[in-house]
């Protein structure tokens, strides 16, 4: 329950700005962002980093290139989305020579995945630790995947 102070109830030097921090058991509440390398913050409160707060990274090409598609063939680039509307099933190959921490996404668009699979190629790298392609047979599933390094070879995220 929120507690309301009006500006009759506060006498001058009672109230410090650590007084106003909100602690919520079970939510967690940021009361402050701090830039870190290769990020920029700007923001509406009184200091840096407080009230409505964007963040923009300035390293390189950090967005994600996001194509819908219906090609039953692709070959990923790092930070390619495929938004896929599924009418036959598909191969969609790795980067051959990817970088740690390259990462690609596949989104089933209109929920055809169980009907046509989509199969990631692994393209000479592991997916999982192992030497197999990866299927996605279940609909409407967005499957990111994520270089690790060359013994984990690509990590799936569900």
């Amino acid at each position: 329950m929120a507690t309301t102070i009006t500006g009759k109830q506060i006498r001058d030097g009672d109230v410090s700005r650590d007084d106003l921090n909100i602690d919520t058991t079970g939510q967690a509440v940021i009361t402050k962002v701090i830039a870190g390398t290769n990020i920029n913050i700007s923001s509406t409160g009184i200091d840096v980093g407080t009230g409505d707060v964007t963040i923009n990274s300035t390293s390189g090409s950090s967005s994600w290139s996001t194509l819908y598609t219906s090609n039953t063939t692709y070959t990923f680039s790092n930070l390619d989305h495929l938004i896929i509307d599924a009418t036959a099933s598909m191969i969609y190959t790795l980067p051959i020579s990817p970088s740690d921490d390259d990462r690609v996404r596949v989104t089933d668009h209109i929920g055809n995945f169980s009907t046509y699979n989509c199969t990631i190629n692994r393209n000479g790298n592991l997916i999982g630790g192992l030497s197999e392609n990866f299927v996605i047979d279940v609909s409407h599933r967005t499957v990111e995947l994520i270089f690790v390094n060359s013994t984990v070879g690509w990590s799936i995220i569900f």
